[in-house]
């Protein structure tokens, strides 16, 4: 064995050729039989090609038939170009039954090789109804011939080669050229050799062949922008994908219920055949539709319900179920709907739950396929689960789904429901509804406009429903894209027409919502909770009235018809929470960038109609533009009844064109709208706390005519008649107003009015309210309206009247308030000319309170900064101050204060009443043609004035001007003080103190420091008054302990007072003091420049000049004067005697620090000991530094130390 295996011996060469020659037997008989098979399969891809180029004609036939296309072609086919066209019963043997003498049948050959772009007239047609049904372009790639009747739309038979170069027809024509093949033959045999397949109507065997196996690759249910059913055929039958018809039944899967059945593309019902996506403009067949009960039996059939059925480009067949259809939204509250003209899925017997589908194919020479099935899907929305507690949860995906809530809405009013969205839902626009085709009305298609198609609001979302705006991972998605409404649309605009429930995080962008009356984004009526909802800056409100950027109204306390039921006040407690609103506000009446109507009480129990809760605002946000042509505009609310309104926040941006708009409409008296505020439009009787509008470095508007406010328009306690005895309290708790305020009248930068009225809301709308409305109480102030913790920072201003920073008219209490206002100006020229391009023209403003009645106090000492301008009663703190007027605890007054007459950096006018005390006046004060003061322009009969100054600019053009005053009669100034300004009249007279004082006055312990320059070039100039006119009978002005250090230049000027009218009554200078000196010309005196009448009642007593002056206190004219213990300085070496009147002072050294001064009167000898410097050496130069120490010495001598 061994040695076998280790034999290396081949085979011989007997057993090699043995070995061939039984191959080459074995390869011969294998030979014969692949040619045989070859053949074989070559013959039958022939045939089934043959079939499906059929199948396509007679698909394509029969949908060209039902839509009335093919007359065309026949009318074509008859004319005498096409005579060799025409097929008859002697052109073929055996094969479609065709009459020899046939009239209308045709022919057409398309040989392989040709140019298929090539062809034209009615073969073009034929082929183009052929090519879109062939999914395997290489089909076409041989030579085919297509036999039809037009007329029937059949066709008739299909010889098919891709071996042969051409076709002819042998019984009748000669043969063609070299590869040509006779098709007259239709057997077997005839056309086997030749490899010609063949299909015609003869084809299709009496018995039909059955459907082996699944003929369908795909079968689903397809639910985003339509709920559809879509399918596939396997490859063996996608030929004939258009020539089988299928039956459909749809059931309910919930319980597996049959609901309906139908039958769509019978070729024998050409309604219902399905269409060409790309060549039919209607995509819509119809299909009579039968119903079942529970036992599967027929209940009803309904004769032609619309479907939208087609293939499309890739070869899928495509039927519609449900769609966005507009005109099933209007039939919904209808008392009998009718869904069967629409696209609806209600159409079809379906409410909202899951859903499948069972398909079955059949067709001519085929048994009907198996029955099979789709997946789940939901009939309405994307996703349906329930929670243990019965609470229904559905997913929204897409804007069927949201569409489709308004039947759900209509079905389980009672159900606890809530809606999630799960998706980014676009109505308009690129990726729209209509864009994509997938928007309808009465199952007509909808093409997109420019403009957008509306989205019908869904009447209601009932009260234990919610809709919010994101997933169950807190993932949030957009709302784009909508509109809602129409210009003159009546019932209610919105998401939806009335909330009753729930709407929370919800994001819309891009909305533009429209109508007359409540008109919103998200509901045109609430009475539910809204919360945590924003709407972008490109989207746009517009209605009449009870319009917002949210919603159009709160619940209103009287009847509303929705169109879907009465509205009464009684119901669950409405929430506002977290609204954030960007749009573009715009209406009449009633308008508001989160609500424009707030009813905020709330009547849970009908029967206990005395138990009222209010309701809240909270944590609003507006950055819209807001404005409205009427009444009640607001920036978060327009109108506000009861309500609390915390912690929200407007910022009204403006473009550059509408700034620009906004500053002509001011300047020309264009402005529009009443009531209208940053965040409440009309307060009434309601709370706002915490709230601000504006941002601190983003400039914002509010604007409007009349009661325009930064937070509120009308902040007023209202009582229809008898005694207001609760206090209304807005209280900012710290916030602030950063907008620009502009109106016409009553304007503020919190509130354009603080005050309580008497009458009817309905008519304080109705008319116009002016100070006789105001309730006047005699008490601590005039009302029980109070503003507290507020802080306005922007401008503010009106072209007619009433303006302030806090408010433009009070008669009620501001505590704790004050005006910050801000300006990117710095030169007051430019403030100025900012001021006048948004209407400053009007009277009474100021930086607080442009009219006060009422009462204005700080706890603590406050500053204001006030840059105000208008035409007469313009007022760092009011323009306009009552007699009952108080105003307390305020320090320094900044900016810059212009206006015609009467301006002051405390008040423009001041009617007397309570002490004004403590102010300092930093801003520059400018009038055109009345009086400037640094605290008052004007003063009148029992004004008093303690411990205030002025360190800002004041000029006037033709009125008087005065450190403190600019004019007033019968005032008491005591305290005051004036340094490091310059105090201008360029026409009248100018004043340290008081430019001119009339009837009797006091100033007392009143300084006008080194650093003061008075100019009046054209009258007289004082260092503490400009002009003292005549006294009143009997009648007393006195100037006790009062000095001066000012520059003055006048023609004629004194450095106590520059021109006493002393034709009557009686003056006393007593203590006073004068240091300042002339300027250029000036002629000066120590004490009085010049008078009129006798001085006989005039008294000068221990009075100093120490200016090196002609008349270092008065000239000879004053001898009738009683004058006492009045001196004046003169140097060692200068020349003895009187200059004028008084007692000269020699002064000279005292050891070597200091000096005194020695003189004689009455024969009695003065002296005054230890000045530090030397007073005859005082100087404009040393002015500042001598000064303090003269008088240190002076008030030594007057308290009997020196």
């Amino acid at each position: 064995m061994k040695n076998r295996l280790r034999d290396n011996r081949g085979y011989t060469l007997v057993e090699l050729m043995a070995v061939l020659v039984i191959f080459a037997i074995l390869l011969a008989i294998a030979g014969g039989g692949i040619a045989a098979y070859q053949k074989h399969s070559a013959f039958k891809k022939n045939n089934e090609y043959a079939q499906t180029i059929f199948t396509a004609l007679q698909s394509s036939m029969a949908h060209a038939k039902a839509g009335g296309s093919l007359d065309e072609l026949s009318k074509e086919l008859s004319g005498s170009e096409y005579k060799d066209n025409r097929l008859n019963g002697k052109m073929i043997d055996e094969g479609a039954p065709v009459p020899d003498d046939a009239e209308g049948m045709y022919y057409f050959f398309f040989q392989k090789g040709e140019k298929r772009t090539d062809y034209e007239g009615a073969k073009k047609t034929v082929y183009e109804m052929i090519a879109p049904y062939i999914y395997d372009a290489d089909v076409l790639n041989a030579s085919f011939c297509v036999e039809f009747d037009p007329d029937e739309g059949t066709a008739l038979g299909v010889c098919y080669s891709d071996k042969a170069k051409s076709f002819y027809y042998g019984n009748t024509q000669s043969k063609g050229g070299e590869g040509s093949a006779d098709i007259s033959g239709r057997s077997r045999n005839d056309r086997y050799d030749r490899l010609v397949g063949y299909y015609g109507v003869d084809s299709v065997s009496s018995t039909p062949e059955p459907m082996e196996g699944s003929v369908f690759k795909s079968l689903e249910l397809v639910n985003k922008e339509t709920l559809s059913i879509r399918w596939e055929l396997e490859d063996a039958y996608q030929a004939s994908a258009l020539g089988l018809a299928y039956d459909i039944k749809l059931y309910d899967a919930a319980d597996n219920r049959l609901v309906c059945s139908f039958k769509i593309n019978d070729l024998d019902k050409a309604e219902t055949i399905l269409k060409e996506e790309g060549r039919d403009k209607e995509l819509t067949l119809t299909s009579d539709v039968s119903f079942y009960d529970e036992d599967e039996k027929v209940t009803e059939t309904k004769k032609d319900l619309k479907f939208m059925g087609y293939i499309s480009k890739k070869g899928k067949m495509i039927l519609v179920l449900d769609a966005a259809d507009l005109e099933a939204a209007s039939q919904v509250n209808e008392k009998s709907p009718d869904y069967d003209g629409t696209y609806s899925i209600r159409r079809l017997g379906f409410s909202a739950g899951p859903m499948y589908a069972r398909m079955q194919a059949s067709g001519t020479g085929y048994r009907p396929s198996q029955w099979e099935q789709t997946n789940t899907e939901h009939s309405y929305f994307a996703k349906e689960e329930a929670k243990k507690d019965g609470t229904k949860i559905y997913d929204l995906k897409n804007p069927r789904h949201l569409f489709n809530l308004r039947f759900e809405e209509k079905d389980a009013p009672d159900d606890t429901v809530l809606y999630r969205q799960t998706g980014g839902i676009f109505w308009n626009g690129e990726k729209g509804m209509a864009a994509g085709g997938f928007l309808f009305e009465k199952t007509k298609q909808l093409s997109e406009t420019e403009e957008g198609i509306p989205f019908p609001s869904a009447s209601k979302l009932n009260k234990k429903h919610t809709l919010q705006g994101m997933d169950e991972n807190d993932q949030s998605y957009a709302v784009q894209s909508f509109k809602f409404g129409a210009k003159d649309q009546k019932t209610p605009a919105g998401l939806f027409e009335v909330n009753e429930g729930t709407i929370r995080n919800m994001l819309l962008k891009q909305i533009s919502s429209q109508g007359t009356d409540y008109v919103g984004t998200v509901c045109g009526v609430n009475y539910g909770t809204l919360k945590n909802i924003s709407v972008d800056k490109k989207s746009t409100v517009k209605g009449k009235k009870f319009v917002g950027g949210i919603t159009g109204s709160d619940i209103t306390g009287k009847p509303l018809d929705t169109g879907t039921e009465k509205l009464i006040l009684v119901g669950t407690m409405r929430t506002y929470d977290s609204l954030k609103n960007s749009a573009r506000v715009e209406g009449e009446k009633f308008v508001g960038g989160v609500v424009g109507y707030l009813n905020g009480i709330c009547i849970e129990d009908p029967s206990k109609p005395e138990d009222v809760q209010s309701i809240s605002v909270k944590e609003c946000e507006n950055y819209g533009y807001v404005t409205g042509t009427g009444q009640c505009i607001g920036g978060i609310v327009g109108y506000n009844r009861l309500s609390s309104i915390e912690k929200c926040l407007s910022v009204p941006v403006l473009t550059k064109e509408e700034e620009e708009k906004l500053r002509e409409a001011a300047k020309n008296y264009q402005l529009k709208g009443d009531f209208v505020g940053g965040i409440v439009g009309l307060n009434d009787d309601g709370i706002i706390t915490k709230c601000s509008t504006g941002k601190e470095d983003e400039k914002s508007f509010v604007a409007g005519r009349r009661y325009v406010g930064g937070i509120s328009g009308f902040h007023m306690k209202i009582e229809n008649s008898g005694a207001i005895d609760t206090e209304l309290v807005m209280d900012g708790d710290g916030s602030a107003n950063f907008a620009n305020v502009i109106g016409s009248q009553y304007v503020g930068g919190i509130t354009g009015v603080n005050g309580s009225v008497q009458g009817k809301i309905s008519d304080i709308l109705n008319q116009d309210v002016n100070l006789n409305n105001f309730i006047v109480n005699k008490e601590e102030y005039t009302s029980k309206a109070v503003l507290k913790n507020w802080t306005n920072k922007g401008l503010v201003t009106a072209n007619e009247l009433f303006a302030g920073g806090i408010t433009g008219l009070n008669t009620g209490k501001i505590q704790n308030c004050t005006s910050q206002m801000q300006t990117e100006e710095k030169d007051k020229e430019k403030i100025q000319k900012l001021l006048l391009e948004y209407g400053a023209l009007g009277i009474q403003i100021g930086g607080i309170a442009g009219y006060n009645n009422g009462l204005i106090e700080n706890d603590k000492r406050t500053e204001v900064t006030a840059y105000v301008a208008g035409d007469t009663y313009i007022g760092g703190i009011t323009g306009y101050n009552e007699q009952k007027g108080k105003i307390r605890n305020f320090s320094e007054i900044k900016g810059f204060i212009y206006g015609k007459d009467c301006v002051g950096g405390v008040a423009g006018a001041q009617k007397g009443g309570e002490d004004l005390k403590g102010f300092e006046n930093q801003a520059d004060i400018t009038a055109d043609f009345g009086d400037a003061g640094g605290i008052c322009g004007q003063m009148s009969e029992g004004t008093t004035v303690i411990d205030s100054g002025n360190t800002g600019n004041i000029s006037s053009e033709y009125g008087n001007a005065g450190g403190i005053c600019g004019s007033g009669e019968d005032l008491v100034i005591e305290g005051a003080y004036v340094k490091d300004c310059t105090i201008t009249s360029e026409r009248n007279t100018a004043g340290g103190v008081i430019g001119r004082i009339s009837k009797e006055g006091l100033i007392r312990i009143s300084s006008v420091r080194p650093g003061v320059v008075i100019q009046s070039p054209k009258e007289t100039a004082g260092g503490m008054i400009g002009l003292a006119e005549k006294t009143k009978e009997n009648g007393k002005l006195e100037i006790f302990g009062c000095n001066s250090a000012a520059a003055l230049e006048s023609g004629r000027a004194g450095g106590i007072i520059g021109e006493s009218d002393l034709t009557s009554g009686s003056m006393e200078i007593i203590q006073c003091r004068n240091y300042g000196f002339p300027i250029g010309k000036t002629k000066m005196s120590g004490l009085i420049g010049s008078k009129k009448g006798s001085a006989e009642n005039l008294k000068l007593y221990q009075c100093f000049g120490v200016s090196d002056l002609e008349y270092p206190l008065a000239g000879e004219p004053f001898e009738q004067a009683e004058i006492s213990k009045c001196y004046y300085f003169i140097a060692g070496d200068q020349t003895e005697g009187n200059v004028g009147i008084g007692i000269p002072l020699m002064v000279e050294k005292q050891g070597t620090q200091y000096y005194r001064a020695s003189g004689t009167e009455e024969g009695k000898k003065v002296t005054i000991s230890n000045f530090t410097v030397d007073p005859t050496l005082l100087s404009e130069a040393n002015l500042k530094d001598f000064y303090a120490k003269i008088e240190r010495t002076i008030n030594g001598y007057y308290n009997g130390l020196n």
